[in-house]
């Protein structure tokens, strides 16, 4: 939670990103420290280009993008495992167009916060989507 009491997404060292620039996937990775409101991500090869913009996908997986229409297809776990006071990050997706080195991430699905509720898994139908990135 921000200083406005608005939910806010945190970062820290080890957390991992996809990034496509329209060819492949690439997985860059934040040594941030436990908490941080920004992030610098770094790639550890030598190939990555990202001359004609990029889609960038949190959490990192495998995803299709096509830059030309500015989406991107992921898929949404089956099954979710609760965590207290949070939620699955396997299940909370974001994700950021750039044509520059900035990123500004948007969540892709809906958190749905439950108390007094006792469950430790959730399963859902597997969605997979095509998220629109204006």
């Amino acid at each position: 939670t921000n200083e406005n009491g608005k939910p806010q997404t945190v970062w820290s060292a080890g957390d991992k990103i996809t990034i496509h620039n329209g060819e492949q996937c690439f997985e860059f990775e934040t040594d941030a420290a436990e908490g941080s409101a920004s992030a610098e991500f770094s790639y550890t090869g030598d190939d990555f280009s990202a001359e004609n913009g990029v889609i960038a996908v949190y959490p990192s997986g495998e995803y299709t993008a096509d830059l030309a229409a500015k989406t991107v297809n992921v898929t949404v776990p089956e099954v979710q495992t609760a965590v207290a006071g949070s939620y699955d990050p396997a299940a909370a997706v974001a994700v950021a167009y750039s044509a520059d080195d900035h990123l500004r991430f948007k969540n892709a699905t809906a958190l749905r916060r439950t108390s007094g509720v006792s469950f430790s898994r959730v399963s859902t139908t597997r969605l997979s989507v095509a998220i629109p990135l204006l």
